[in-house]
């Protein structure tokens, strides 16, 4: 060792008086029972701790997560000028992926033969011809193609732009949004009227029944993460 060298050097050929050697023999001793301290060196500080800690993989909330049909509601009300009726569909799919910590794309699917009014009558009559017609089109789908906050409202808020399929017929719609973004869950909801007859659905008895064309779209998703498959890949 350094310092054992250098107290050597001076008397380096010539014999040590005996309390010399005794001295040096305790340094000696006790300079290998205490660790050797290198300068640059952090053994045993603080700092070997905060290194650990961010070495450490942070939590991320990117991925895909799938609406959970239990906790999630697709929903419309339509105003009549006598009573207004409250419906929904029960057989849905929702996908959200989530890039960046942001929302980048959404699929929604609805089976439009799974609509159910608050009167018998009235359920079996949106599903003929003279509306949803879902014999021949049975399935109704919306799909994001831009979410843009909305500053002025707050976190979680966003214009969500997108196409909606529904009766055969494409439209573009805009409307906003609040999507509460977790590690393992999302709540997304919205409301926004869509006009029936821009959809081709016209009865004609429609005019003298509603007090208006709007029809309101109420939306509540809640997301869970998809997991990731952990199965090793297909052996040739």
């Amino acid at each position: 060792m350094l310092l054992l060298v250098l107290s050597l050097a001076p008397d380096f050929g010539c014999p040590r008086p005996a309390a010399d050697t005794e001295a040096a023999s305790d340094d000696a001793a006790k300079s290998k029972s205490e660790p050797e301290q290198v300068q640059g060196s952090h053994v045993g500080s603080d700092d070997d701790s905060d290194h650990s800690a961010t070495g450490a993989e942070t939590p991320t909330i990117d991925g895909s997560y799938q609406a959970d049909p239990a906790r999630s509601t697709v929903g419309f009300a339509v105003a009549r000028a006598t009573v207004g009726h409250l419906g929904k569909f029960e057989d849905f799919a929702a996908t959200l992926t989530v890039a960046d910590g942001k929302p980048v794309a959404l699929e929604i699917a609805v089976k439009t033969g799974s609509v159910v009014a608050d009167r018998s009558g009235l359920t079996s009559h949106l599903k003929s011809a003279d509306f949803f017609d879902v014999n021949k089109f049975p399935t109704a789908t919306f799909t994001a193609s831009e979410f843009t906050p909305d500053v002025d409202a707050g976190p979680g808020n966003y214009t969500v732009s997108g196409t909606m399929r529904l009766h055969g017929v494409e439209r573009k719609l805009e409307f906003p949004a609040t999507l509460e973004i977790g590690s393992e869950r999302v709540a997304g909801r919205a409301t926004l009227d869509i006009s029936a007859k821009a959809f081709g659905i016209d009865y004609e008895g429609m005019e003298a029944e509603l007090a208006e064309d709007a029809v309101s779209l109420e939306i509540e998703l809640v997301f869970t993460r998809v997991a990731k498959s952990t199965s090793p890949p297909p052996t040739e």
